[in-house]
């Protein structure tokens, strides 16, 4: 499937943002297959549906027009019917903002082999599905608990996108992370405890500068 993104497809149709939001204004074309943003995704397939509207249009028709004429000829979507709409796409970009990462994390993490884009855009914009933002969630949880990120490649290595078994180190893998959970609750009990002897001696302090006074 051929995707693009919003500036790309601004390239392909000649149009601007502009006419881009009038267009979904009207319902004119196909929505796209990841949020609103600058780095919005589509099917590249929408660039069909954008010319033939300004077709129309040079005709003399207005928006109110296409739509009617749309709505007989049921174009509006027929170039996308066989696309899986409800799979989204995020680009670098909005991946890391979903995720509260950074760009720079991303990148490392694609040069070192932990992740990969599920595909790029026409221009080469590297795209990640749904499927991809949770794994690389997934690695983000790992690294917060205490995994290095070697560690945590050997554990990803064991399953899929979709957290499904690749091989038999599967078990030893969830083994592991099971580990590192307790380690970090014992940890967590441990600092709990601490806090509460830290309040209670501050609350001793203060009464003892009240007596004192």
């Amino acid at each position: 499937m051929d995707l693009l993104v919003v500036d790309e497809l601004l390239t392909a149709t000649g149009i601007t943002e502009d006419f881009l939001k009038n267009l979904h204004e009207h319902n004119l074309i196909s929505k796209p297959l990841s949020g609103t943003s600058e780095d919005t995704v589509y099917n590249a397939a929408v660039v069909n549906e954008i010319k033939h509207i300004l077709q129309l249009q040079s005709l003399g028709y207005n928006f109110n027009d296409i739509a009617k004429i749309l709505k007989v000829t049921d174009y509006a979507g027929m170039q996308t019917k066989k696309v899986d709409e409800k799979t989204c796409y995020y680009t670098v970009g909005e991946v890391a903002n979903k995720l509260s990462l950074t760009r720079r994390t991303l990148d490392f993490w694609i040069e070192k082999g932990l992740i990969q884009p599920s595909t790029t855009s026409s221009s080469g914009y590297r795209l990640f599905s749904d499927n991809s933002v949770r794994f690389i969630e997934f690695i983000s949880d790992l690294q917060t608990i205490g995994f290095t990120l070697e560690q945590i490649k050997s554990i990803t290595e064991t399953i899929d996108e979709e957290f499904k078994p690749l091989n038999e180190n599967y078990t030893t893998a969830m083994d592991t992370i099971q580990e590192k959970i307790n380690d970090n609750e014992r940890a967590i009990k441990s600092l709990k405890s601490s806090a509460r002897t830290i309040q209670k001696n501050s609350r001793s302090l203060k009464r003892k500068e009240v007596n004192n006074q």
